[in-house]
């Protein structure tokens, strides 16, 4: 290995550089990785395992999205629905003028 690369490799691991990801998963992840032993059929098992493994070892601080208990909760049939009928509600405070707006998405 040169030392130009090895000068470089430690200018990263001495940098402030975070030492883990936060990384936020869905519903499509996050039960495969949270227990991969659970999914052992999954054809792609291997990659679960490594993404747990790095979880374990602090490489990866995971999150878990709230869409996943509210949005995600609403069943495939009825979200169509849901969304022609929502009006978000959104509310600012810029310097003491509140503002209120309900708009559809």
């Amino acid at each position: 290995m040169s030392n130009a690369m090895t000068a470089n490799n430690n200018d990263i691991n001495n940098s402030n550089m975070p030492t883990s990801l936060k990384i936020i998963f869905d519903s499509n992840t996050w039960r495969k990785v949270a227990p991969p032993y659970n999914y052992p059929k999954d054809p792609i098992i291997g990659e679960y395992r490594t993404i747990r493994t790095a979880i374990n070892n602090g490489q990866i601080v995971p999150f878990i999205s709230e869409t996943v208990f509210t949005l995600e909760a609403i069943q495939k049939k009825d979200r169509k629905q849901f969304f022609n009928d929502y009006k978000a509600d959104i509310t600012t405070d810029i310097r003491g003028r509140q503002r209120n707006y309900k708009t559809a998405i």
